[in-house]
């Protein structure tokens, strides 16, 4: 063996070394890539994964929400009166209760035909007509067991 097959032969043992590992290296980035694109395909499949940071909120939804937090308020008014004056309240707090049933409805009302609007956030929604179907019981509720007291 001649001095320039000993000086090259390490060379080629090392140039073969680079281009196992190269191959390793781009099998590996293969094995990856195939990997990431089944993960996806998967993803788009699952109908449960729903973001909800995306979506905007339905613009009804936003109404509702408004309507529901105005109807507790005036909701809260007029109970507080009540209380206040030992259940002999004024004509200004029953109008509060009645303006507060009257926007509850509303809000369930806006609520729901805001599930009319395509691909939005549905969250206030809920939330609105939940909050307002619970007012609407509770005045029902107080307004039988008004009545009942009459007889």
């Amino acid at each position: 063996m001649s001095v320039i097959q000993k000086y090259l032969e390490p060379q080629r043992e090392r140039e073969r070394e680079i281009q196992r590992r190269k191959k390793e290296i781009m099998a590996s980035k293969a094995r990856k890539k195939k990997n990431r694109r089944e993960g996806k395909e998967t993803d788009l499949t699952r109908s449960s994964r729903v973001s909800y940071v995306r979506k905007p909120f339905a613009a009804r939804s936003k109404m509702s929400m408004v309507l529901t937090v105005a109807a507790l308020l005036l909701g809260g008014g007029g109970l507080w009166g009540a209380v206040r004056t030992q259940g002999q309240a004024t004509l200004t707090h029953g109008a509060m209760g009645l303006c507060s049933m009257l926007l509850s409805a509303a809000a369930v009302w806006y609520g729901g035909i805001s599930f009319l609007e395509d691909d939005k956030n549905y969250i206030l929604a809920r939330l609105g007509i939940v909050l307002g179907v619970l007012m609407l019981a509770g005045w029902a509720a107080v307004i039988v067991i008004g009545l009942g007291g009459l007889g």
